[in-house]
């Protein structure tokens, strides 16, 4: 169905509730040029279906959970060491 953006102002409410009913996406028209196309969500079967949807799909390897017995630098100083940052511009860091 295409409809002119200002007939959609005035019936607003009612297309919304006829979109629902049809499932058929309605197309704005301004001057008679398709802007915006107007289209029912799909339906969730589940709506908890986005928790738990990448399970399995991970392998751990190796062992994690002994301690790690590699030196790791704690502090900031030793962190950072490296990596130098033009004045005013933290977007282009440099490890040298």
């Amino acid at each position: 169905m295409k409809i002119a953006v200002t007939e959609f102002k005035a019936k607003c409410l009612k297309l919304i509730d006829q979109l629902n009913q049809s499932r058929d996406p309605i197309v704005l028209t301004k001057h008679g040029k398709p802007v915006a196309k107007l289209m029912p969500i799909e339906e969730q079967t589940d709506p908890l279906s986005q928790f738990g949807y990448m399970a399995g799909s991970a392998t751990i390897t190796g062992d994690i959970e002994s301690a790690i017995t590699e030196p790791w630098a704690s502090d900031p100083d030793q962190l950072f060491q490296g990596i130098t940052v033009p004045p005013g511009d933290s977007a282009k860091a440099k490890v040298t």
